[in-house]
């Protein structure tokens, strides 16, 4: 990957978080494609720690919604280093086997980075490298229908073990440690509708992450970017910041 024209100066880093099959990933794409040539996105599923050395089925049965199953301080460790201008190795993941790949990813700094992942704002550590906090909402008779359909078509899963890991894991999960989270959100997108009504339907949230880029200037105190001289996420979302 050719790093960007404008990779050595500060980088903004913005977390999307959710539940399972509520449009993380579309929204961080969309966020992505706004800034053309300058943004990344980067899932925080690739930093799933290994689970290689457990056996079969013990390993399909593993629980990789709780926070534990994440290598949090990794993707903190990186996500600081790209907004310092450093490019990382970040692990791949194969989600099929639950394990990480031999090779690595290398990532280049952006002047956008986008973290897309459920735990995302569960992560008190990951939190602290966030600069604008995004929660997607979506009923979870949706997010489900939207997880089979994912894990059947992109990450060789059948609907057999999803329906089995729903109620053991990924449930128990979003009430325990993901639908929590939301209270730490500057701002949360209600995506109950078509994909292709998403673009639209974020657009205030477009404008306000194309403003932040282009109004940016570092803060003395913090050396992270500012926006018309109002620290990012300095801004409550619902339920107010912790």
């Amino acid at each position: 990957m050719t790093p960007p024209a404008h990779a050595a100066r500060r980088a903004w880093v913005v977390g999307v978080a959710g539940p399972t099959g509520s449009g993380k990933s579309l929204v961080a794409d969309i966020l992505a494609r706004d800034q053309p040539g300058d943004a990344f996105v980067v899932g925080a599923d690739w930093y799933c720690r290994d689970q290689s050395a457990v056996p079969w089925p013990e390993r399909a049965d593993a629980n990789m919604d709780h926070p534990d199953a994440i290598e949090d301080t990794l993707l903190a460790e990186h996500l600081a280093a790209l907004r310092a201008g450093r490019p990382v190795e970040s692990p791949q993941y194969d989600y099929a086997t639950f394990s990480r790949l031999p090779a690595t990813r290398r990532v280049h700094p952006h002047r956008l980075i986008v973290v897309e992942g459920i735990l995302v704002l569960a992560s008190e550590v990951v939190r602290r490298e966030l600069d604008l906090r995004i929660y997607v909402d979506a009923p979870l008779d949706l997010c489900l229908h939207r997880r089979l359909l994912r894990d059947e078509s992109s990450r060789g899963l059948g609907v057999a073990h999803t329906l089995r890991q729903y109620p053991r894991t990924i449930r128990p999960m979003f009430e325990r440690f993901v639908g929590p989270s939301k209270r730490h959100a500057d701002v949360v997108v209600h995506n109950d509708g078509p994909p292709e009504s998403l673009p639209d339907a974020i657009t205030g949230l477009r404008k306000r992450v194309r403003a932040m880029l282009s109004d940016a200037e570092a803060d003395p105190a913090t050396g992270r970017p500012t926006a018309a001289g109002v620290p990012v996420g300095s801004e409550p979302g619902p339920g107010g910041r912790r």
